[in-house]
Protein backbone atom coordinates (compact mmCIF):
# COMPACT_ATOMS: atom_id res chain seq x y z
CA UNK A 1 0.00 0.00 0.00
CA UNK A 2 1.37 3.43 -0.83
CA UNK A 3 1.08 6.59 1.26
CA UNK A 4 -2.24 7.40 -0.50
CA UNK A 5 -3.82 4.10 0.59
CA UNK A 6 -3.67 2.42 -2.83
CA UNK A 7 -2.98 -1.31 -2.85
CA UNK A 8 -0.09 -1.84 -5.27
CA UNK A 9 0.33 -5.58 -4.97
CA UNK A 10 -1.08 -8.55 -3.12
CA UNK A 11 0.84 -11.81 -2.72
CA UNK A 12 -0.51 -14.94 -1.08
CA UNK A 13 1.92 -17.45 0.38
CA UNK A 14 1.11 -21.01 1.35
CA UNK A 15 2.94 -23.53 3.46
CA UNK A 16 4.62 -23.37 6.81
CA UNK A 17 7.65 -21.28 5.90
CA UNK A 18 8.27 -18.30 8.18
CA UNK A 19 10.67 -16.65 5.70
CA UNK A 20 9.38 -15.13 2.48
CA UNK A 21 11.12 -12.77 0.06
CA UNK A 22 9.42 -10.28 -2.22
CA UNK A 23 11.00 -8.16 -4.94
CA UNK A 24 11.01 -4.40 -4.33
CA UNK A 25 12.88 -3.46 -7.50
CA UNK A 26 9.77 -2.09 -9.25
CA UNK A 27 8.89 0.34 -6.44
CA UNK A 28 9.54 4.04 -6.95
CA UNK A 29 11.05 6.12 -4.17
CA UNK A 30 8.51 6.78 -1.46
CA UNK A 31 6.82 5.49 1.68
CA UNK A 32 4.91 2.21 1.62
CA UNK A 33 3.11 0.09 4.19
CA UNK A 34 3.37 -3.69 4.12
CA UNK A 35 0.52 -5.61 5.77
CA UNK A 36 1.31 -9.13 6.90
CA UNK A 37 -1.61 -11.37 7.87
CA UNK A 38 -1.50 -14.85 9.35
CA UNK A 39 -3.53 -17.08 11.61
CA UNK A 40 -1.85 -15.30 14.53
CA UNK A 41 -3.01 -11.82 13.52
CA UNK A 42 -1.96 -8.88 11.40
CA UNK A 43 1.09 -6.57 11.39
CA UNK A 44 1.68 -3.40 9.39
CA UNK A 45 5.25 -2.31 8.68
CA UNK A 46 6.40 0.96 7.15
CA UNK A 47 8.86 0.71 4.25
CA UNK A 48 10.88 3.67 2.94
CA UNK A 49 12.34 3.29 -0.56
CA UNK A 50 15.01 5.85 -1.41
Amino acid sequence: MDINGRTLSQINFTGNSTDQRISLENLSSGIYFITIQSDLGQKVKKLVVE
